[in-house]
């Protein structure tokens, strides 16, 4: 191939190297560990002014230059290499993990893991997750899955150093805070417009589809995740303002609509469900960003409860939370 031939496809590698390398989180890209891309969301990503094809896309990095390796094709998914703007080692906080963590690959990985170990190979870090249903669709995307079980507290008993890539939020199936974790797992739909569409059909809702709606959940999960960092339940006021944390879940609750003593944020009146529910609920009125809840609650029984959030937080501002 002359360098007169091979022009268009260099200059069709030159848009794929931005791209993939520089640009991904401007066009709205879904970047996996691994640093790949689906290769319609780039397709449709780069626009239709020039539009590029799955087999142009092929013939770039099968054709030109090949040696060097510039790209990798992988299951629909490509990525770049080298030369992304992020060169360095990104580094991550040594935190104690969790007891038990799993890590998901491919049937066809598994001889030399148990040869040598999980290792980085071509990342930077193993990844492991607390979430075995998510470890095992990272292990699906590369051939038949297998999920492995890592004794995390032995290995870090072994002084085996765990990094947190993101110690507060994560991918899981649907909203919550795990107890006495500082922490707010977030649907996993919500990382991709296609799952949203997909949880859409299949459950017609997507809970926190639209920015106000996930926002107030958002606030609302974060009251639990403040409530584990401070241990914020533990105290008396807490107690007195909300009632006992201990007191089981309901199956079921009948709210009473007309009620001023919980808050009004999600639907369902839902602050009157448990005392939990009552705290991270006046929590996220308290948080919403030009809010005047004294003046919304004003003669409301429940403007006490956002008083005592209010004592409560103030109280913490300046303190580094015991659960991290």
């Amino acid at each position: 191939m002359s360098d007169t031939d091979d022009r268009p496809l260099r200059q069709l590698s030159k848009r794929l190297s931005w791209a993939l390398r520089h640009a991904a989180a401007e066009l709205g890209l879904l970047i996996d560990p691994e640093g790949f891309v689906a290769i319609d969301d780039l397709i449709k990503a780069l626009g239709s002014d020039r539009p590029m094809t799955r087999a142009q896309i092929a013939e770039v990095v099968t054709a030109l230059a090949p040696e060097k390796q510039r790209f990798e094709i992988r299951d629909g998914w490509i990525r770049a290499n080298y030369g992304h703007s992020l060169a360095t080692r990104i580094e991550h906080p040594n935190r104690p993990p969790p007891p038990l963590l799993f890590h998901g690959t491919s049937l066809a990985a598994l001889p030399a893991i148990k040869l040598d170990g999980l290792r980085p190979m071509n990342r930077q870090y193993v990844h492991l997750c607390t979430d075995p249903d998510l470890a095992t669709q990272v292990g699906a995307r590369h051939g038949p899955p297998v999920l492995l079980r890592v004794n995390a507290a032995a290995a870090h008993r072994a002084h085996v150093p765990f990094y947190c890539a993101n110690p507060h939020f994560w991918l899981a199936d649907e909203w919550f805070s795990p107890d006495g974790v500082p922490g707010v797992a977030v649907p996993f739909y919500l990382a991709h417009k296609k799952l949203m569409a997909l949880e859409r059909r299949m459950m017609f809702e997507v809970e926190g589809g639209n920015k106000a709606e996930c926002l107030m959940l958002l606030r609302h999960e974060l009251g639990h995740a403040v409530d584990h960092a401070y241990r914020l339940s533990r105290r008396r006021l807490w107690r007195e303002t909300f009632g006992s944390p201990s007191q089981p879940y309901p199956e079921y609750y009948r709210p009473n609509p007309r009620s001023h003593r919980f808050v009004q944020h999600l639907d369902g009146w839902y602050a009157q469900a448990h005392p939990f529910e009552d705290f991270a609920e006046t929590f996220a009125v308290w948080l919403t960003p030009r809010n005047n809840w004294r003046r919304q609650y004003k003669g409301w029984p429940a403007l006490k409860k956002l008083e005592a959030i209010d004592r409560m937080l103030k109280s913490v501002a300046e303190t580094p939370p015991p659960v991290r």
